[in-house]
């Protein structure tokens, strides 16, 4: 299977396609340059979600995990959540240029898929 008529590596690749913009999963650095430019044209915010490796914690501020490793200095926030006894758990990972992200106090309810304090 090609994209952009190079090789893709064998994971599984998905198509997305809306108008002229043809987006790929696993995304490129080209696709998200894309998708922040509409999403700055449109006076939009752009949300994206990446499956990381069950249980991973970051081991120092800047630590960061594949594929948000990749693309990191292209992204503004990074939220992770954590599931701990069937509660999911908010965690500020990265908050636009600040050193030491703030803590959120807010989980998410599996359940109804609401935000409840803490």
């Amino acid at each position: 299977m090609e994209r952009y008529g190079a090789p893709v590596d064998r994971a599984a690749v998905s198509r997305i396609a809306h108008g002229e913009l043809t987006l790929y999963n696993p995304l490129s650095d080209a696709d998200l340059d894309e998708l922040r430019k509409i999403a700055t044209e449109q006076t939009a915010e752009l949300w994206l979600s990446a499956r990381t490796p069950r249980g991973w914690t970051p081991s120092k501020p800047d630590d960061y995990p594949e594929p948000i490793a990749r693309f990191e200095p292209k992204l503004d926030v990074v939220v992770q959540l954590r599931t701990t006894n069937g509660t999911v758990h908010t965690v500020l990972l990265k908050d636009h240029d600040n050193p030491e992200p703030r803590k959120i106090s807010v989980d998410l309810d599996p359940t109804t898929l609401l935000l409840v304090k803490r």
